[in-house]
């Protein structure tokens, strides 16, 4: 008896002690929840902000790497980005991860695992598949398709990741959403496609209706031709429906693309203002100099009117920069609907979103662009219905046959003449994006050479070799070379998306 009790009693230690082994082990896991289109997710009872809402793509949830990081317990050091190659790499403990943009590959530990969807860069942040990189760190996932929830458990404790210290008012990303809220154009896209909608119902009401008619009245001309134009209308409002509903899509492509060439000229406008504050500084400081020679007879008139004549130039320039920025402020504010006096300081971070290689096959990226473009395939569209009241035609309604004809072959003369505008335009920008890539890299050196200067004039100002003008003067060559590359960068960003997008370069076609 008491040999069974004693048994009892291990057995319940054993299954106390497991139990809470367990309790324990379940209370160290970390439980962080995503919901997507959410720009919020929660870690246990605290809602904290995210910079950009999840998404899903190709049946993954695409998350921003800061905070693929914080849930599984790596810290931003332990992140590291080469611009270079666009490859993230993770470290975590002895694992090591790496995964690069447009790149459907994941190497974990040089161990290659194939994914089904590739990172890729939004907004300027990038954006990784989570799923992947749980599973390669044995962190487990749930998902929730009814409340479109992404759990991550880890037992890893949370990174915070360090907040960098704003100092910007304002970023690309919520003047865009200020802009898609203030447009009246695109309030106007979404009213027109409920009137199609509305048409359309109309248009689905009435066939039903004459579908109705008995097939021995068909043999009526006038029943039949009544029968024929109800068919096209419905065909023709599905078409238009349809249309409406891209050109909401694309209106909001083109605010984006607008948008950020405001942006960008505000920030090119700053680059230019500072540039010019600094050379009429050295232009002030160089007037002082000869005015000082010129006193102690080292310099001539004519090198004392010429030290001011500069200096005034300076001062024009300089006054003439700030000019620019003010239109330039000006201009995005009536994008983003704000008061054209009102001023800020915009995120002046820029990424350099260098298209892949694999996209840069102008030959194979034509085609696939002509078949993505909406205006390519509202003309194809209208094609079909211009052929179908061809083959559907009712003499004593529509007019005349032949000159419905001619209408009908034009469109085909529209239509490859608008393909060949694309494949142009297209090989233009393929050229230009290739020469900018150059550019880019020899302004690169051009800097470092520069900085490498003004690292040297700023030694032999130390041990009095050079004076503060010599330091300026090289410290202005750096700043006029670092707007360069900034300029470049923006620039190769606006015809990137022209490449990707080539209806916003026509978007005033219909």
């Amino acid at each position: 008896m008491h040999s069974a009790i004693k048994k009892i009693g291990i057995g319940l230690s054993i299954f106390t002690l497991l139990s809470s082994t367990a309790l324990a082990a379940e209370k160290s896991l970390n439980e962080v929840v995503f919901t997507i289109g959410q720009a919020k997710y929660q870690v246990g009872d605290t809602i904290k902000d995210i910079d950009i809402a999840p998404y899903i793509k190709n049946g993954r949830t695409m998350l921003p790497v800061r905070y693929v990081g914080e849930v599984i317990g790596v810290a931003s050091k332990d992140i590291t980005w080469d611009g270079a190659s666009k490859t993230v790499t993770i470290f975590k403990e002895n694992s090591i991860i790496q995964m690069s943009i447009g790149n459907n590959t994941l190497i974990k530990d040089g161990q290659r695992i194939i994914m089904d969807v590739a990172p890729e860069i939004v907004n300027g942040r990038t954006m990784l598949p989570v799923s992947y990189i749980a599973k390669a760190l044995d962190i487990e996932i749930k998902w929730n398709s009814i409340a479109r929830t992404v759990t991550v458990l880890t037992e890893n404790n949370l990174v915070e990741q360090k907040e960098e210290k704003v100092t910007w008012d304002y970023n690309y990303d919520q003047l865009l959403e200020k802009a898609l809220k203030s447009s009246k154009d695109l309030k106007k896209a979404e009213m027109l496609v409920e009137k199609a909608e509305e048409l359309e119902d109309d248009a689905t009401d009435k066939f039903k209706r004459t579908n109705t008619i008995p097939r021995e009245m068909t043999s009526d001309p006038d029943v039949a031709g009544k029968k024929h134009l109800v068919y096209r209308n419905l065909k023709a409002q599905r078409f238009a429906l349809e249309k409406a509903e891209k050109d909401v899509e694309t209106m909001k492509e083109k605010i984006a693309y607008d948008l950020k060439n405001a942006y960008y000229d505000v920030l090119k406008s700053e680059n230019n203002k500072k540039l010019a504050e600094l050379g009429l500084e050295i232009k002030r400081e160089m007037m002082r100099h000869t005015n000082l020679r010129y006193e102690q007879n080292m310099a001539s008139e004519y090198e004392k009117n010429k030290a001011k004549r500069e200096y005034e130039e300076a001062k024009k320039k300089y006054e003439m920069s700030q000019k620019a920025l003010d239109m330039a402020y000006e201009a995005l504010n009536y994008l983003v609907g704000l008061n054209p006096d009102e001023r800020y300081t915009l995120e002046g971070q820029i990424v350099f979103d260098q298209i892949p290689e694999v996209d840069l096959d102008i030959d194979s990226h034509i085609p696939t662009m002509i078949n993505k473009s909406p205006q390519i395939w509202a003309l194809e569209k209208k094609i079909d219905l211009a052929q179908l009241g061809l083959d559907l035609f009712v003499f004593n309604y529509d007019g005349d046959y032949e000159a419905t004809k001619i209408d009908r072959k034009t469109l085909d003369i529209d239509l490859s003449n608008l393909k060949q505008a694309y494949e142009e335009n297209l090989r233009k920008l393929h050229t230009g994006l290739e020469t900018l890539k150059k550019q880019y890299e020899s302004t690169k050196i051009a800097l470092e050479k520069a900085e490498d200067d003004l690292n040297v004039v700023k030694l032999n100002f130390e041990v009095g070799n050079a004076i503060e003008l010599e330091v300026k003067a090289a410290s202005f060559k750096v700043e006029e070379l670092k707007k360069q590359l900034d300029e470049i960068v923006m620039n190769y960003n606006d015809k990137a998306t022209l490449y990707e997008k080539p209806w916003l370069a026509f978007s005033s076609l219909k």
